[in-house]
C-alpha cells in the first residue's frame, strides 16, 4: 500500500503574501516531485463522493455504478438538511463509509476529508465524484488500462486523469478559441489539459503528499486551482476523450438560442471572484475567464429580465473586487429580488 503523510487540513500549498504561488516556497515547504511516479504493484482504487441536498434516487445510482468499480468508497456531506436520509442510502452499499461535516465547509474540504480517510486506508488512486455523476460500467478499469498502454514517460508523469462524457469538439469560432487555450497536447485517447472537472477525476494517492484543495476557494474554480498546483509540481492532467460518465453540468434553461446552463447569483459571485484570484495568479487564461462570467451573466439576465441586469452587475462587481482584494472563504451575497423569478 501507498504510504502519504497528508499536510494538516488547515494547509495549501505555500503561496506568497499576494496568494500568488510561488514555486521556491513550495519546494522548501514540500519538497518538489520527480517528473514521474512509480506504479504501486498493488493498484488499490478508493472512491469519495461529496454530496449536499442531493437528490436521493440519483445518488442511489451514482453509489451503486462507483461502488462495484473501486475498493473503498467514502461519502462526505456538507451538513445537508436531508444527512439523516443520505446515510440510509449509503448503509445501502455494503462497506461504503459517510462522514458529516458539522456546517456547510465546501467542496474542497469535503474533498479533503474524503482523500485523508482513503489515503490511510492504502488507495493508490483516488476516484473524485459529486452526487450527479453515474459511471459507465467498467469506466474505472477503462481509464486506468489505457494509461497503462501509454509509453512510460508519460504514464509515470501522469497525476490526474479525468473522464469525461465524450462530447464533440465545441462547435462555433469563439467556443473552439477558447477550448484551444485549456489543451496542452493530444496523447492518443487522452488528451493533457490545463485543468479538468473535480467530478470523474481519477488522482494518485502520492499527489496529495504536498498538494491538496484550496478550501479558501469554497466551491467554484476548486479543480482549476488544483491542476494548477499539480502541473506546478512538474506532473500532468489528462483528460479521456471517449465516453465514461454521465454528468450534470447543473440546471439548464430553455432560451431563444437553446438550452443554456443557468447558475444562480451567489455561483455566480464565487465563478467570478475565484476566477479572477486564478487569473492574476496566472492559471486561468482570460478567454476563458470571460466565457464564464460573461456567459452565465448573460443566462441569468435572460432568465430573469432586463430588472436583473442591475443586480447582476453588482453581484459582477463585488466577486471581482473579492477577487481583487483577496477575501476568500464563504461569504454572503446579497442579491437584489429585481426582475422575474426563475420559471
Amino acid at each position: 500500500p501507498v504510504r502519504v503523510l497528508l499536510p494538516p487540513a488547515s494547509r495549501v500549498p505555500p503561496r506568497r503574501a499576494d496568494h500568488r504561488p510561488d514555486v521556491a516556497l513550495h519546494r522548501r515547504a514540500q519538497g518538489s516531485l520527480a517528473r514521474g511516479i512509480e506504479d504501486c504493484q498493488d493498484r488499490r482504487v478508493g472512491a469519495v463522493v461529496v454530496t449536499y441536498q442531493p437528490d436521493l434516487a440519483r445518488l442511489r445510482c451514482v453509489l451503486q455504478s462507483a461502488g462495484a468499480q473501486v475498493d473503498d468508497l467514502v461519502v462526505v456531506d456538507n451538513a445537508s438538511s436531508n444527512s439523516r436520509e443520505v446515510a440510509a442510502v449509503v448503509g445501502e452499499l455494503e462497506g461504503a463509509g459517510f462522514e458529516q461535516l458539522t456546517a456547510n465547509r465546501g467542496i474542497a474540504a469535503a474533498l479533503n476529508a474524503g482523500v485523508s480517510r482513503l489515503v490511510a486506508g492504502g488507495c493508490s488512486w483516488l476516484l473524485t465524484l459529486d452526487q450527479d455523476t453515474i459511471l459507465r460500467a467498467g469506466a474505472v478499469q477503462e481509464v486506468l488500462g489505457e494509461l497503462d498502454r501509454m509509453p512510460d514517460g508519460l504514464r509515470r508523469s501522469t497525476a490526474v486523469v479525468g473522464m469525461s462524457r465524450g462530447l464533440p469538439p465545441p462547435r462555433g469560432r469563439r467556443r473552439r478559441w477558447v477550448e484551444r487555450a485549456l489543451v496542452v497536447a493530444e496523447h492518443g485517447p487522452f488528451t493533457e489539459r490545463l485543468t479538468v472537472i473535480t467530478s470523474g477525476n481519477l488522482v494518485r494517492a502520492q499527489v496529495f503528499g504536498s498538494v491538496r484543495y484550496d478550501e479558501d476557494l469554497f466551491v467554484d474554480h476548486v479543480d482549476t486551482c488544483f491542476c494548477a498546483d499539480v502541473r506546478r509540481t512538474g506532473l500532468r492532467v489528462l483528460e479521456y476523450r471517449r465516453p465514461t460518465m454521465d454528468h450534470r453540468l447543473g440546471a439548464t434553461v430553455r432560451l431563444r438560442r437553446g438550452r443554456r446552463v443557468y447558475e444562480p447569483a451567489e455561483r455566480i459571485y464565487y465563478l467570478t471572484r475565484n476566477g479572477l484570484v486564478l487569473l492574476l495568479r496566472g492559471d486561468l487564461p482570460v478567454r476563458v475567464y470571460l466565457r464564464d462570467v460573461l456567459g452565465l451573466s448573460s443566462v441569468y439576465v435572460e432568465v430573469h429580465g432586463l430588472g436583473s441586469v442591475r443586480s447582476c452587475a453588482g453581484v459582477v462587481a463585488r466577486g471581482m473586487w473579492d477577487g481583487f482584494r483577496r477575501r476568500l472563504g464563504p461569504r454572503p451575497v446579497l442579491v437584489p429580488t429585481t426582475g422575474r423569478a426563475r420559471p
